[in-house]
């Protein structure tokens, strides 16, 4: 029978750290600090190896960071208000990106004048604190020691596979494949070695989930009503933060209603004060899309309509995972019986186009089943363990216990290094960075705030950033909620003509980039994707014989492309050119206001 919470297993030589009263308030203090300071480690290590190498902190992972996250958030740390404000949009247009995981980082770094870059930084920072306090808090609550829930918390801060649920040997492989010289492919594209790291998710999502989980096991086993309370309040707490967490907690605890009839009550309270909670940010979500246009949501693949039996995802350990689980929950530990239903809920959602026949990017539920599987996981060894201690009343599960939290966090922090120096997207981001702040202390070119800026596509995501301008094409232009399709293939098309490309050479890029697309309506049928491109080809004669007349419509101020680079005769004959490292800035003479 499982011992109930703050009841100490014989044997167990971290038992004196579950005292209470204030002894053991201080008794916890010395394991939080460390589990709370290897977090913030884990998360922030790019910058500190950055600072090391090259005396900056700055770092960017990816190119969503960059060109999605940084932009919005430089929006806000260059303005006044305290709002998130699209970055491509001339007029204030607002964001659908959620204002509690971008802006509170944004705000103190604007209040310390540290620079827009900065912003990354303070952002792993908070995920560092809120993922090792959020495990921290559950593990102790479970075990009532201090230790056994620091070593808890390592071993799944540290883990690279915390959302397939793999935990520990497959990290061990990995870390010998690239310690051996192979695996290198794992480093081909972006920092994938620890993506429970990642900014913005799971990064500074995560710990609102782990949260979530403790109020509603405490509420399980309190039933007071501050209890629920607080697990609703919890639940309303999603909604503010990620989608895919609260329609997946929201299916989660129609199913424990149904499944336990024992524990309705707490359920369906916890259901209805989180609904009525997160009720505001459902009804803004649906003003939203209806006062802006939902172009970008299908060519983001978001609510795309698909086959029911197409692009199914079956993770391939997680049902055995959720299985072990399962078993476990119900013969020998019914208290995870709820954190279970959620798994399933989250690997069923994987697919949900077998109900809904919708894709929006349902890869992400894996944040919601992944890390939940691999808590419970944990916290059934934790049992094991503690049943270990009883039997045996020797200290060799414990050393054996050190020893697994001492390893994992060795090649956590190894994998964390490899990712951050060597994998190729976040190097390149990390080098145009460096040229581009290079560049600008060099051959300064003042520029207007605000204003739109067309060419190279790295080096606009960049002044989006830095400098606070707006992007006529990119990434950043592909996720604006402002911008429809027609005008996204006109942007195309403009930026195409400013750079002094031909049809012939712009029908090429396009091709190949439709060919490599696999978002949107247009990847799953070559008669849209033949469209669209016939579409932007007319654009692009449109914009070729009527150049004034589309910058004027777009209101583009600059236009940079690499130095000796021939932009259009129009920009060449009417244009002012400045020479900046490797680019060529040109400049509308008549700047807007």
């Amino acid at each position: 029978m499982a011992k109930k919470p703050g009841e100490p297993p014989s044997g167990d030589p971290w038992s004196a750290s579950t005292v209470t009263g204030p002894t053991g308030a201080r008794s916890i203090r010395l394991p939080l600090l460390v589990a709370v300071t290897l977090g913030l480690l884990l998360s922030a290590l790019p910058h500190l190896v950055a600072y090391a190498k090259t005396g900056s902190s700055h770092w960017v992972a990816d190119s969503d960071e960059l060109s999605l996250y940084l932009p919005v958030s430089a929006r806000l740390y260059h303005g006044e208000g305290f709002e998130l404000l699209d970055p491509v949009s001339p007029d204030p247009a607002p964001t659908v990106y959620p204002w509690s995981q971008l802006a509170p980082a944004t705000v103190m770094a604007r209040s310390l004048r540290s620079g827009p870059l900065s912003v990354s930084v303070i952002w792993r920072a908070i995920a560092g604190l809120t993922v090792s306090l959020g495990w921290f808090l559950l593990f102790h609550y479970w075990t009532r020691s201090g230790w056994l829930a620091c070593a808890a918390t390592i071993l799944l801060m540290a883990d690279s596979e915390l959302l397939t649920g793999r935990l520990i040997l497959r990290q061990l492989l990995i870390t010998a494949d690239l310690l051996s010289g192979g695996a290198e492919h794992l480093l081909a594209t972006k920092p994938n070695l620890m993506p429970q790291w990642r900014i913005m998710t799971p990064g500074l999502s995560l710990g609102f989930l782990i949260a979530y989980s403790w109020a509603l096991l405490r509420a399980l086993d309190d039933r007071g009503r501050a209890a629920i309370a607080l697990a609703g309040t919890a639940f309303g707490m999603l909604f503010y933060v990620y989608l895919y967490y609260w329609t997946a907690a929201g299916l989660s605890l129609l199913a424990c209603a149904a499944f336990f009839p024992r524990d309705r009550a707490v359920f369906v309270t916890t259901g209805a004060i989180g609904c009525i909670l997160g009720a505001p940010a459902v009804i803004a979500a649906y003003l939203f899309r209806a006062n802006w246009s939902a172009d970008w949501l299908a060519r983001t693949d978001k609510f795309v309509e698909i086959g029911h039996f197409q692009e199914l995802l079956i993770p391939k350990a997680g049902p055995l995972l959720a299985l072990v689980a399962t078993v476990y929950a119900l013969t020998r530990q019914p208290r995870l019986r709820f954190l279970v239903v959620h798994v399933g809920a989250g690997l069923l959602l994987l697919n949900h186009q077998l109900v809904s026949g919708l894709q929006i990017e349902n890869f992400h539920y894996s944040y919601f089943w992944g890390p939940l599987c691999s808590a419970v996981l944990v916290l059934g060894g934790l049992d094991l363990y503690r049943a270990a201690c009883r039997r045996l009343g020797t200290r060799t599960p414990a050393v054996i216990l050190i020893g697994l939290a001492v390893v994992q966090l060795t090649s956590g922090f190894y994998l964390r290094v490899r990712e951050s120096t060597a994998s190729r997207e976040s190097v390149q981001i990390n080098s145009e960075i460096a040229a581009f702040n290079h560049t600008q202390a060099e051959h300064p070119v003042p520029k207007v705030s605000l204003a739109v800026m067309a060419g190279d596509a790295a080096y606009l995501r960049l002044a989006a950033v830095l400098e606070n301008q707006r992007p006529l094409v990119g990434w950043t232009v592909v996720f604006s909620e402002a911008v429809d399709d027609e005008q996204w293939s006109e942007r195309l098309a403009l930026n195409a003509v400013m750079s002094g490309d031909d049809e012939r050479s712009f029908r090429a890029a396009q091709t190949q980039l439709l060919e490599s697309n696999v978002w949107g309506p247009w990847a799953r049928d070559p008669r849209l994707e033949r469209e669209l491109l016939q579409a932007r080809l007319t654009k692009f004669r449109w914009a070729e014989t009527n150049v004034a007349a589309a910058l004027a419509r777009y209101n583009v101020t600059y236009l940079v492309i690499a130095r000796g680079a021939v932009p259009n005769a129009y920009i060449a004959r009417n244009w002012d050119e400045t020479r900046s490292g490797k680019w060529s800035v040109w400049a509308n003479p008549h700047l807007p206001n």
